[in-house]
């Protein structure tokens, strides 16, 4: 299967005819796909041209680019 966004997955979801309850749960799982889509394209584009740049800084960096673009946990 190939990757998805989390808006192709969380439509495929909701194709499925969920309940309420399962449709708030896979809009949560939605939101923290999206959330760590944008911190790895972040931290690949971190480490782009950088020889000295571990990955744990790219990942500390992609963290905080997320809280300060989308305003922190965003749950």
């Amino acid at each position: 299967m190939s990757k998805q966004t989390a808006v192709e997955w969380l439509e495929s979801q909701i194709n499925l005819g969920l309940s309420e309850r399962g449709l708030i749960s896979a809009f949560k799982e939605a939101k923290q796909m999206e959330r760590e889509q944008i911190e790895i394209a972040f931290a690949k584009s971190y480490l782009t041209g950088c020889e000295e740049v571990s990955y744990n800084d790219a990942n500390k960096a992609s963290e905080n680019y997320y809280k300060e673009t989308y305003g922190g946990n965003n749950e």
